[in-house]
C-alpha cells in the first residue's frame, strides 16, 4: 500500500523578511503581539527549560482540537490556510459563468462531488468493484501479479513503492527507482515490537483488516481468518525491510542494476512483463533502494498461499481510497489509522478533507487562484533578499571553520553558490487540461487525478531534467531541500506569522523564517546532504580526514538527542533525527550571524517587553515551535519521524548554543547547561 511515501529531505519549514522595529501587528479586530507575554510561563526559568518558559501559559490553555494529533504554531497557520483554500473552492464551485474544461469548472466540480455526501453513501462499495472482481478472478500466481499491475495503474500502489525519479549518480537523467513498502502499519518496527502499547496496536490492526475486508463482501469468520492471514504476509514483508534510519543512508540505498540483470533474480516475479503492462516498455536501467527486500518479496510469492495473496490485494484495494468511499468505510479507516494510532478521537469535517484532497491531487490548479488573493508578487523579491543573506552569512561561517581543510571548503563554497532558490510558486504551471472530472463522482475524480499524476511520473523517462518542477503545491505549509537538483523550495502558504511579517522587528523574523532558511540550506550540508554535490549527485566531495572530523562532530548530536526521555523509557532516536538536529543547529546558528549583521547596518534595537533583540530571536524560535501532541502522536512520531518533537527542536539547539548563553546568562548548573566540550559544533 502507499498510504506511507517515501520523501527526501522535506522539513517543516517558513520564510520572508524584515522592515521596522515594530513590537505589535494591527489587525482588523485587535491588537497582536509577535511575542506575547501572556504565552510564557515565568515561572520557569529560560536557563532550564526555554520551551516552557517561552510557550508555558499558552500550552495550559490551549487543548488539542479533538480532529488533530497534535497542536502548535504550524497547525494554527495550515487552519488558517484552510480557510482560505475553502473560499477559493466554494467560489468556483459557485462560479455559474465558468467555462467548461477550464481550472475553475474542474476546481468547483471536484469539490462539489466530494460534497456530495447522499451519492457518496449511495454508491457505497461499488467504485471498488472491478478492483474485488479483478482480484477474484485470479486463479495462479502469473494472474496474482497481472492484477497487481492492474491495481498499480489504477493508483492502488500494492507490494512496494516504484517511482521516476532524478537518478542520484547522474542527475541530468531520469531513472525508475524500486523501494520497500506493502506495509500497512507505519513502519516495519511495529510488526516485531513486544511492549503492550505495541501489542495492543497489533491486534487492532488486524481487527480493522477484518472489518475493512467484510465491506468487500467477507462474512465475519472469514474476514477474521484473512486478516490474520495478511498480517502474516505483511510480517514477513517487514522481516526484510530495512530500519527507518537505515533508509537514512544514501548511499547503501542506491543499487543500480540492469533491468534485466535484476529481473532474472526475481524468478517468482517477472518484473519486466510488470513493467510493460504499465506501458514501461524501454526501461533498461532501473535503483533499487533496498535488494534484500526484493528477495524476499520473490520468495514470499513461491512460499506464501495464493489465496492469502488475493486477500492482500483486496485489504489493500480498499484501504488505499477508503476515505472516498462510504461514511462507513471511511469512519473505519479514520477510527485505525487516527484514534488507534494517533489518539484523533473526531474526523474532520467533510470539506476539510475534501479541500485537502483537491489540494493534494490538483495543488497547483487552487495554488494559482491561491497567490493571486494571499501572495503578492512583491513578496518574492522580499523573500530572495533575505536568502540572500542567510547564505552569505553561511558563506562566512564555512571560510572559518577550524576543522575543515582548505580543500573541502573550496568544493563546500561552490555547493553553497550553486543553491537553486524557489519561492512561492512555480514559473511554469501543471496544465490539468487532460483531467476527467465531474459533478457526479467524488471516487472516479480521485482516481483521474491519481492517474494523473502517475502518468506524470512515468512519463519523465527519456525527457530531460524538469528544472521547474515543485514538489508541494503553493499553499502548502511546509518546505523542502532537494538534494538532486540541490534546491531550496519556500510554497506561500508557509510565508505568514509566526513566521514572518514584514511590520516585525528583525529578531522575530529571523528567528523564526530565519532560522528555517538557514535549516534548508543546512540540509545540503547534513550527514545524508552533504554526500551530494554542486550538480546534485552522490559523490563524495570531502577528503576522507574531513569526513571523519564531520562525522566524530555530529556524533555529539546523536548521542546528545538520544539522551532525551520523551515517554517513560522512551527516548528520541538520535540516528534517525541527525539530518534535522543538524539542520536546526546550523539553521539556527547561521540565522543569529544574519541578525547581527542586520543590526550592524540598521542599528540594536531599544528593548521590547524589557527583551533585546538578541532574546527575542530565540523567543521566536521557541514560538515557531510552539506545539502540543497526543501521547500517540507522540509515541508514532518517534517511531516513524526523521524531526525531533517541537519541545527538543527548542531545548536540543539552545542548550548547544554559546550566543542563547550570553543571551539570557546560561552558567554551570542551570539545566540547560552543557560544558562547552560537550556542545555540538559543526557549521
Amino acid at each position: 500500500m502507499t498510504k506511507l511515501r517515501k520523501i527526501v529531505f522535506i522539513i517543516p519549514l517558513a520564510f520572508w523578511m524584515i522592515s521596522c522595529q515594530t513590537a505589535e501587528k494591527e489587525t482588523e479586530e485587535t491588537t497582536m503581539k509577535y511575542i506575547d507575554v501572556a504565552n510564557m510561563d515565568t515561572t520557569v526559568r529560560p536557563q532550564d527549560d526555554f520551551f516552557i518558559y517561552a510557550n508555558g501559559a499558552w500550552l495550559d490553555s490551549n487543548d488539542i482540537p479533538a480532529s488533530k494529533s497534535s497542536w502548535g504554531s504550524f497547525n494554527i497557520l495550515a487552519e488558517n490556510n484552510r480557510k482560505n483554500l475553502r473560499k477559493i473552492v466554494e467560489a468556483a464551485a459557485n462560479d455559474s459563468t465558468a467555462e467548461e474544461g477550464s481550472i475553475t469548472d474542474k476546481v468547483g466540480d471536484f469539490y462539489d462531488s466530494g460534497m456530495d455526501s447522499l451519492k457518496i453513501e449511495e454508491l457505497g462499495i461499488s467504485p471498488l468493484q472491478a478492483h474485488l472482481d479483478r482480484i477474484d478472478a485470479v486463479n495462479s500466481k502469473e494472474e496474482l501479479l497481472d492484477a497487481a499491475a492492474y491495481l498499480r495503474s489504477e493508483t492502488v500502489g500494492t507490494m512496494f513503492g516504484m517511482w521516476v525519479g532524478q537518478d542520484e549518480k547522474n542527475p541530468e537523467a531520469y531513472i525508475l527507482n524500486f523501494y520497500q513498502g506493502g506495509l500497512g502499519l507505519p513502519d516495519r518496527d511495529y510488526y516485531f515490537k513486544t511492549d503492550e502499547r505495541s501489542t495492543m496496536i497489533q491486534e487492532e490492526y488486524k481487527m480493522h483488516i477484518a472489518k475493512m475486508l467484510e465491506f468487500t463482501g467477507y462474512d465475519q469468520a472469514g474476514a477474521e481468518e484473512a486478516a490474520q492471514n495478511v498480517y502474516e504476509l505483511e510480517k514477513t514483508l517487514a522481516e526484510n525491510s530495512r530500519k527507518r534510519q537505515d533508509l537514512r543512508d544514501a548511499e547503501n540505498n542506491y543499487n543500480k542494476y540492469l533491468l534485466s540483470d535484476f529481473d532474472s533474480e526475481l524468478s517468482n516475479f517477472q518484473l519486466t512483463k510488470f513493467l510493460n503492462s504499465l506501458g514501461l516498455n524501454e526501461v533498461n536501467e532501473i535503483v533499487v533502494g533496498q535488494p534484500e527486500f526484493y528477495a524476499g518479496l520473490n520468495n514470499a510469492l513461491a512460499t506464501i498461499p495464493l489465496e492469502d495473496w488475493k486477500n492482500y490485494l483486496k485489504w489493500n484495494a480498499i484501504s488505499e481510497h477508503a476515505e472516498f468511499l462510504n461514511n462507513a468505510i471511511a469512519q473505519e479507516d479514520f477510527h485505525f489509522y487516527s484514534t488507534i494510532l494517533r489518539g484523533v478521537p473526531e474526523m474532520e469535517p467533510r470539506w476539510k478533507r475534501v479541500m485537502l484532497t483537491i489540494n493534494g491531487l490538483m495543488g497547483e490548479a487552487v495554488g494559482q487562484v491561491y497567490v493571486k488573493e494571499y501572495f503578492p508578487p512583491e513578496a518574492k523579491d522580499v523573500a530572495m533578499t533575505m536568502i540572500n543573506d542567510i547564505q552569505a552569512a553561511f558563506k562566512e561561517r564555512i571560510q572559518t571553520l577550524d576543522w575543515m581543510s582548505e580543500e573541502t571548503k573550496e568544493k563546500a563554497l561552490v555547493k553553497l553558490s550553486t543553491f537553486v532558490k524557489k519561492i512561492g510558486y512555480p514559473d511554469k504551471w501543471t496544465d490539468y487540461s487532460s483531467v476527467e472530472i465531474s459533478a457526479d463522482t467524488y471516487f472516479q475524480n480521485v482516481i483521474s487525478a491519481s492517474k494523473f499524476q502517475q502518468k506524470e511520473n512515468y512519463e519523465k523517462l527519456g525527457k530531460e531534467i524538469d528544472r521547474d518542477e515543485w514538489f508541494m503545491s503553493p499553499p502548502t505549509v511546509n518546505a523542502y531541500y532537494n538534494p538532486t537538483m540541490n534546491e531550496i523550495v519556500f510554497p506561500a502558504g508557509i510565508l505568514a506569522f509566526p513566521f514572518f511579517d514584514f511590520k516585525a522587528d528583525a529578531a522575530i523574523n529571523y528567528g523564526g523564517i530565519g532560522a528555517v532558511i538557514g535549516h534548508e540550506l543546512t540540509h545540503g550540508f547534513d550527514d545524508q546532504g552533504s554526500k551530494y554535490d554542486e550538480t546534485g549527485m552522490l559523490n563524495n566531495w570531502w577528503t576522507d580526514e574531513d569526513r571523519e572530523k564531520f562525522d566524530a562532530k555530529t556524533q555529539v548530536l546523536v548521542d546528545h538527542y538520544s539522551n532525551f526521555t520523551v515517554l517513560d523509557t522512551v527516548h528520541i532516536n538520535g540516528n534517525l533525527t541527525l539530518g534535522e538536529n543538524i539542520a536546526d543547529l546550523g539553521g539556527l546558528s547561521i540565522a543569529y550571524d544574519a541578525l547581527q549583521k542586520y543590526y550592524e547596518r540598521n542599528g540594536r534595537p531599544e528593548k521590547i517587553d524589557d527583551f533585546t533583540g538578541n532574546q527575542r530571536f530565540f523567543l521566536s524560535w521557541a514560538q515557531v515551535w510552539r506545539i502540543k501532541y497526543t501521547e500517540d502522536a507522540l509515541m508514532q512520531r518517534i517511531m516513524t519521524d526523521s524531526h525531533s518533537p517541537g519541545m527538543y527542536r527548542v531545548n536540543g539547539v539552545l542548550s548547544n548554543m554559546p550566543e542563547f548563553y550570553q543571551a539570557f546568562n546560561v552558567e554551570e548548573g542551570d539545566k540547560l547547561y552543557r560544558p562547552d566540550e560537550d556542545r555540538a559544533k559543526i557549521w
